[in-house]
């Protein structure tokens, strides 16, 4: 996903919207075998999925989240 890429990237929730946007409802509900109807309020959406969500919507990229806890110094 090009752009999550550099400084000025955004934020993997942010680009996957905008590659909604790009793509279009139809053909990314297609692709990643999820149904219209979620994937039309996804770009919308304030509320963060969960992590089987993104998974879902990420599939078709071959990417999955993951979470790594960090010790704050």
């Amino acid at each position: 996903m090009d752009l999550m890429e550099g400084d000025e990237g955004f934020d993997p929730l942010t680009a996957l919207k905008h590659t909604i946007k790009g793509m279009g409802i139809k053909e990314f509900a297609q692709r990643a075998n999820i149904p219209e109807k979620s994937v039309s309020r996804m770009p919308s959406s304030k509320a963060i999925p969960k992590i089987e969500t993104l998974d879902k919507y990420l599939a078709p990229f071959g990417l999955q989240v993951k979470i790594e806890v960090e010790e704050v110094a």
